[in-house]
């Protein structure tokens, strides 16, 4: 009898990889979603994977201003929404930062007066229930109801009342 033998060696290979929420190995055909070091053996080949797994991130903050909002990433909004932005990590995952913004907004009013002199001192009173007795503009800056900055500008006008005789 004659034996014909065949001896292989045996070979070993390693690799690394990196990948976002998972990764198939080409070796074995095997999907993974963790970190981890993988083994497959196939005759006399013994194959090594260490591998790592990064995930997708997904960021939400609310906030609460007045008039104007700088998102995380620089652009100024000045309308209450949920804006999005989404970045490429160095993992190669992406991250999504959402950010609830609610803008309350500043109450400017501006109020024209004219009044004769008759009637003065004249009272303020949708801006500081103040008396004032000359013509001028007045300013008066106060925090609204939504704690945004506002003012109320009064712009008063004093007719000085005229005397005369009719002639008949």
């Amino acid at each position: 009898r004659i034996l014909n033998l065949t001896v292989t060696t045996s070979t070993s290979s390693t690799s690394t990889a990196s990948a976002c929420g998972s990764y198939t190995w080409a070796v074995s055909g095997q999907t993974y979603t963790a970190s981890g070091a993988y083994t497959s053996v196939s005759g006399c080949a013994t194959s090594i994977l260490n591998l790592t797994i990064s995930n997708a991130k997904t960021t939400s903050l609310s906030a609460t201003s007045c008039n104007s909002y700088v998102l995380p990433w620089g652009v100024t909004v000045t309308t209450s929404g949920i804006y999005s932005n989404v970045y490429t990590l160095a993992s190669g995952c992406d991250s999504t930062v959402s950010v609830d913004v609610t803008i309350n907004n500043s109450t400017n009013t501006t109020s024209n007066v004219s009044v004769c002199s008759s009637q003065l001192p004249y009272v303020w009173l949708s801006g500081n229930g103040l008396s004032y007795s000359a013509s001028g503009s007045y300013t008066f800056t106060y925090t609204n109801e939504s704690g945004c900055s506002s003012m109320d500008v009064l712009n008063l006008t004093v007719n000085n009342a005229s005397t005369g005789t009719a002639n008949r």
